[in-house]
């Protein structure tokens, strides 16, 4: 009786004790299941939010090659039938999956517009609601320069809508920006529906406003915010759910994303759990029985039901993968058929190994988990273990170190997640590569610049070079055949780098036709660039089409000076379009004065955009001369530039920049006004018999700007200057632009009276069919012809044959630099009637032209006095 008052505090001492352990070890295991389970789920968001800026990085791809291209550029002044009929039909909409297609004006003014049902592929109207989202400081419409595209959600009546917004370019990216074209897609249900297949993830998307909002979303939309992007709550007993806000194209809530997943973790956590339980509870009962009988006993009665057929047949029984470890041979000692099936092994075979034959791990890393483990007494993590036929599967273990027959055991459970890992793989892979060529994508080629420069740094050894590659002429591919085929050419070009590079290379697609390389251990890239244009000699056969492509590269061979990857592409970008410029299929290594030129360039642009309205700019005037009587019959302007820091600046030098940047066609404009009033000006000074002419430079982007003939009469009209009077020089590349819209053009010139000359004949294609298919009246000689007359035999037979076919074609030759008394007598002896050049007058301004014709009309009046 003694012994039993004895021995019953000592067991209510011990339950005590077992029921506090079970309290703590369960808020515990608790905590971590919860923990990982909301892990898991914000991992599963996060993936999603990955894959939906990826289908709106997709949208906008197709977006950017429709808005840069000529044919749309076109549309939204002349609003032709055929480019809708030809490119906005219902099996190309229902291709590209568009719900809305829209072209806007700057204003805001809607060029076309229509909807489009996926599902009847039928046209249908557009949402009234979207017309407020197209006011002109819209991001939809409003676009400072031809990168600032935007895609986003915009909340409709009838459903969210992701909208995606280009401005619309020509296709060689020139402006003026002449609007914007904005694709739209519905997340509706087939939307969200294939937005849930591609992450194998159930989704739901709700717009934020909405009266009929579940409660559970209501509940999130006051609690989200750019802080708390992301929140898990469990939606019940089997389900927990992570939500996340969704902007719209000004930044602000949209939409609420949620993510709905089987609570896997937390189930199977309870379970064991349960049966962890159930030992205990079975523990306690046989310890409280036995201290009872005989307390001398208990040692021996744990032992004997630790190994009793019962513990046995929990663990063999479980549905965990659950396996048992000595924790000083790291032999396993026991594992349930559940572990065997799971890495394929028949009974007993897991009990020849080691913890070191099943984890697919380094030794080093199979350690430090041991330490831990030993430290600790409980590990959780994520860890890879072997199968039996070789393949290694993803794993989350719970472990624990725990004591079974006097020695330390692991207790290991195991949790398969290799469908997870592959999903998370998946969206990653999605994250870092293009989705046309399979190539890494800018953001992966960027971080691989950055892990290089990382290395050399740290290596003194290394080194690496950079290639900047761009696709010559695809524009005009694409323009011609059609993205489609410019799409698959894409392709098969990717396929022949890929083939160039070396093991550690990496070659990736940074966007539309631009490719980029980075490569290892390399001081020298001349190799490689030859490999690449060698392998792109041979045609592309794509349709019955056989294709040539070349590629302009820009390469960095002396990466040490750069700290910040974006400086190494801009660089080799820079090097890239010296080669270009240079004449294409060529390759330019980078060095610092390129980077100077471009500088100095773009503050050549910049200060070039404010010279018309700081009045820098001015007219020069060289004479046009009869060369039968060397009197002036009219003068060709020419624009100068005084610029206020740097003074007078070639022709030579801002003309191509003002070409390239599209700044050509408003100082034409004003060149042709400024001429216009100073020929009437002088016209009503010097009251002349002769027919004087003002000759002006017109070029082809001018020339193809809408309503031209309209704008020419205007200026004629304002400035009172009759059409007789005007002539305009065009060059051949005017004329291979639209050549039918363009000898329309020139014949309606012709008729009011306006003259058209060829300017530079003989240099170029000078092909002789422009001739006979535009109505040119005068032919201009270039100057590299006639200054070597008498010098060279050649020069001089194509002048003589160039005033012959003129003469046979009843047209005018005009002379241009004429500088020598020789050159002015052979060309009176072919009877060119015209010409200009230094030998008569350099260009001059105004008031220097004035006086000239001042002086020829005092004579000409002396002339009149003498004969009267």
């Amino acid at each position: 009786m003694k012994s039993k008052k004895t021995l019953f505090p000592i067991g209510v001492a011990f339950t005590s004790l077992i029921g506090v352990l079970y309290a703590t070890a369960s808020v515990i295991l608790f905590n971590n299941l919860q923990q990982a389970e909301e892990r898991h789920t914000r991992q599963a968001v996060e993936g999603v939010l990955s894959a939906f800026t990826q289908s709106k990085k997709d949208l906008s791809i197709h977006i950017d090659d429709w808005a840069r291209w000529n044919d749309t550029y076109n549309f939204v002044l002349d609003r032709n039938q055929d480019y809708i009929d030809s490119n906005l039909y219902p099996a190309g909409l229902l291709a590209l999956k568009l719900n809305l297609v829209l072209y806007v004006q700057p204003s805001g003014k809607i060029v076309y517009g229509t909807g489009f049902d996926l599902n009847t592929q039928k046209y249908k109207s557009i949402s009234p609601a979207i017309k407020p989202h197209l006011v002109p400081h819209s991001p939809l419409v409003h676009h400072t320069t031809i990168e600032s595209g935007t895609v986003g959600i915009v909340n409709l009546p009838e459903g969210l809508i992701l909208v995606g917004a280009q401005p619309i370019l020509s296709s060689e990216d020139k402006g003026p920006i002449r609007g914007s074209l904005i694709f739209g897609r519905y997340l509706n249900a087939g939307t969200i529906a294939t937005l849930s297949k591609s992450t194998r993830l159930p989704l739901s998307v709700r717009a934020i406003d909405r009266a009929d909002l579940p409660a559970d979303f209501q509940a999130m939309r006051n609690l989200l915010s750019p802080t708390n992007k992301i929140l898990v709550r469990p939606l019940g007993k089997n389900t927990i759910a992570g939500y996340a806000l969704l902007p719209d194209i000004y930044g602000k809530p949209a939409a609420i994303l949620r993510v709905a997943i089987a609570r896997e973790i937390y189930h199977q956590g309870r379970t064991s759990w349960y049966y962890l339980t159930i030992l205990l509870a079975i523990v306690a009962i046989i310890f409280a029985t036995i201290i009872f009988q005989l307390i001398e006993k208990l040692v021996a009665s744990e032992r004997k039901w630790q190994e009793s057929e019962e513990y046995r047949h929990l663990v063999a029984k479980a549905s965990q993968s659950i396996f048992l470890v000595n924790a000083s041979t790291k032999q396993i000692i026991e594992a349930n058929a559940t572990f065997e099936n799971f890495l394929g092994y028949q009974s007993g075979q897991l009990l020849q190994l080691t913890l070191f034959d099943l984890v697919a791990e380094n030794q080093a890393v199979i350690e430090r988990f041991i330490l831990a483990l030993q430290v600790e007494r409980y590990f959780t993590g994520e860890q890879q273990y072997r199968r039996q036929d070789g393949i290694r599967v993803d794993v989350e273990i719970n472990a624990n170190l725990i004591t079974r027959n006097g020695k330390d055991v692991f207790c290991i459970i195991v949790h398969d997640i290799t469908k997870r890992k592959q999903i998370e793989q998946q969206l990653q892979h999605e994250a870092f590569h293009d989705s046309l060529t399979g190539l890494a994508n800018r953001a992966l080629f960027m971080m691989r610049l950055e892990q290089a420069l990382r290395l050399q740094q740290q290596q003194a050894d290394y080194s690496f070079a950079v290639l900047f590659l761009d696709l010559d002429r695809f524009k005009a591919i694409n323009d011609s055949l059609g993205h489609m085929l410019g799409d698959r050419l894409l392709i098969g070009i990717a396929q022949r780098l890929r083939a160039q590079i070396r093991t550690g290379d990496t070659l990736a697609r940074l966007g539309g036709d631009e490719f980029a390389m980075v490569l290892e251990n390399c001081s020298d890239p001349t190799e490689m660039i030859k490999r690449i244009q060698l392998a792109l000699k041979l045609p592309f056969r794509l349709d019955g089409n056989e294709i040539f492509a070349t590629t302009s590269i820009g390469a960095i061979a002396n990466t040490r000076e750069y700290r910040q990857p974006e400086d190494l592409l801009r660089d080799a970008d820079t090097a890239m379009y010296r080669a270009k410029a240079g004449g294409k299929a060529r390759y330019e290594v980078f060095d610092t004065s390129m980077r100077d030129r471009v500088v100095a360039l773009f503050q050549l642009e910049t200060d070039l955009r404010r010279a018309i309205d700081n009045q820098e700019l001015h007219l020069h005037y060289q004479p046009i001369v009869s060369l039968v009587n060397q009197k002036i019959v009219g003068f060709e302007a020419l624009v100068r530039w005084q610029h206020p820091q740097r003074g007078a600046i070639s022709p030579a030098e801002f003309i191509p920049i003002a070409e390239e940047t599209g700044l050509i066609v408003p100082i034409g404009w004003w060149v042709l006004q400024q001429a216009c009033q100073q020929m009437q000006l002088w016209q009503a000074q010097f009251a002349l018999n002769v027919p004087f002419k003002m000759s002006v430079n017109f070029s082809a982007p001018q020339f193809t700007q809408p309503q031209v003939g309209k704008q020419i009469i205007q200026i004629l009209q304002a400035t009172g200057l009759d059409a007789k009077s005007l002539q305009l020089e065009l060059t051949e590349s005017v004329l291979m632009e639209h050549p039918e819209a363009i000898a329309a053009l020139m014949e309606e010139l012709n008729a009011l009276g306006v003259s058209l000359a060829l300017d530079d004949f003989g240099t170029g294609y000078s092909s002789l069919s422009y001739l006979q298919r535009f109505p040119i009246n005068i032919l201009k000689l270039d100057r590299s012809f006639v200054c070597r007359i008498g010098k060279c035999y050649q020069s001089w037979e194509i002048v003589r044959a160039t005033i012959m076919l003129a003469r046979a074609l009843d047209m005018e030759v005009v002379a241009e630099g004429i500088e020598t008394l020789e050159q002015l007598a052979r060309l009176r002896g072919l009877k060119c009637k015209f010409g200009q050049g230094y030998f008569f007058s350099q260009p001059v301004d105004s008031t220097a032209a004035g006086e000239l014709l001042a002086q020829q009309f005092d004579r000409l009046v002396e002339v009149v006095s003498r004969k009267s």
